[in-house]
């Protein structure tokens, strides 16, 4: 009777450990493609098939498919640069490998072209402009407290980037990586560009594959923003904190002539968005509220 009852007990513990190694591989399963305070963008959602993408912790752009809601490829661009890192998870394995590089250079062309020159100063590659002082006050343990942000931005030379798409065939997702790490810009930001640039041509694509043939220019004009955030309490406490402008300037697409932005540009100036980011981007204050915009 006691050994019977040891081999319950036996089989029990094994039976509780097994559940136990389930439930911890399925929250790291979960856990790992989560993207807590980030804001995904939804590229497609069409034949089973997610692509979404997002910009990371580090700026990195990030781009992932998922077939029948199972992450299957994650493909990462680091700004400035044209590489692409691309990750294979589950059953998805490309030339026998479950993770390799991708150049944008293998594609296609990509000519840069710096298109303004400095105007305030010929020594320096940028423009400097004083936007003005945001003024704000916060509830504290010790009372009310006064306080504010003098805000600087440098216009760095808008740069043309034109890339030339030579007859690609292969994964959407790798081709929407492609055309952002060419244009160096984030792929939320251009979400629609790069969307209408496939669906809006004759190319055939299903489960995620581009099947026909795909050539294509793209072309956008860059500006790139550097913002100074300085403590009016404390001169050096401060922060450089990034925005872009893309404009579009190929003829071809129905989106010539529009302009996407991404982190914090000028024409946000005054804006209570721009006010609350700045701020959090700076203090720790939960309780706080913009008093005004002042020169």
């Amino acid at each position: 009777m006691k050994q019977k009852y040891c081999k319950h007990i036996t089989a029990l513990i094994v039976a509780v450990i097994l559940i136990c190694n389930c439930m911890i591989n399925i929250c790291v399963y979960a856990g790992e493609f989560e993207t807590p305070g980030l804001q995904v963008t939804v590229l497609v959602d069409r034949d089973n098939i997610r692509i979404d993408t997002y910009t990371d912790n580090q700026g990195n752009y990030v781009v992932r498919e998922f077939d029948k809601g199972v992450l299957v490829q994650q493909n990462t661009i680091k700004p400035k640069s044209s590489i692409i890192k691309r990750k294979f998870y589950n059953s998805r394995i490309v030339n026998g490998k479950k993770s390799d590089i991708l150049n944008a250079n293998r594609y296609g062309t990509i000519r840069n072209l710096i298109i303004s020159e400095p105007i305030l100063n010929t020594t320096s590659s940028t423009t400097h402009h004083y936007a003005g002082t945001i003024n704000y006050q916060a509830l504290t343990s010790n009372g009310t407290k006064k306080y504010g942000l003098k805000c600087k931005y440098e216009t760095y030379p808008k740069v043309q980037t034109t890339y030339g798409i030579h007859k690609y065939v292969g994964l959407f997702t790798d081709l929407v990586s492609i055309v952002a790490g060419a244009l160096a810009a984030p792929p939320s930001a251009i979400s629609d560009f790069l969307f209408d640039l496939v669906f809006g041509s004759t190319t055939e694509f299903f489960s995620g594959v581009v099947e026909n043939a795909f050539s294509a220019t793209v072309a956008a004009i860059k500006t790139k923003y550097r913002w100074r955030l300085t403590n009016t309490q404390n001169v050096n406490h401060k922060k450089y904190v990034y925005g872009a402008k893309y404009y579009i300037n190929e003829t071809n697409s129905k989106y010539y002539h529009k302009t996407y932005y991404t982190g914090y540009v000028p024409r946000d100036w005054k804006t209570r968005a721009l006010g609350l980011n700045f701020h959090n981007e700076m203090f720790s204050y939960s309780s706080f509220n913009i008093v005004s915009w002042t020169k």
